[in-house]
């Protein structure tokens, strides 16, 4: 079985002054929403 990330961080994709916080949060994953 796959190790899956435990929790999720949805960061807005225009919101480029929080990606750095983002990746360096203790999330499994981190997804930028790029949608409109």
């Amino acid at each position: 079985m796959p190790n899956l990330p435990l929790t999720y961080l949805f960061v807005p994709g225009n919101r480029a002054d929080r990606f750095d916080k983002a990746v360096a949060s203790q999330a499994g994953a981190v997804i930028v929403d790029l949608e409109d």
